[in-house]
């Protein structure tokens, strides 16, 4: 994986600080990454489809209310487009992923 797309809400303090971590840790590891804005469920889709197209790619899942409220979407998401995804928390792994 050289590219990762990374689910976060850019509207609360925590998904900026989480999207600031992986960003300050990103490039001594190489990888390129790219923000989806997790602010609805239309954004998730077109965001993941729209990053899917990219080789070597894979998500991060920052921890968030919209993330766990959209968790099977998100699931099913990284399952059909077949990119290797990290979830936040253990509900997400029980759900499938």
């Amino acid at each position: 994986m050289t590219r990762a797309a990374v689910l976060r809400n850019p509207t609360v303090t925590s998904g900026v600080g989480q999207f600031g971590a992986i960003q300050s840790v990103a490039p001594s590891l190489g990888m390129e990454l790219r923000p989806i804005d997790v602010r609805d469920v239309n954004a998730i889709d077109s965001g993941v489809a729209a990053f899917a197209g990219v080789a070597n790619g894979g998500l991060v899942v920052t921890a968030g209310g919209q993330q766990i409220v959209h968790r099977e979407r998100i699931i099913a998401l990284a399952a059909r487009h077949k990119l290797p995804a990290v979830y936040p928390l253990r509900s997400f792994v029980t759900a499938g992923g």
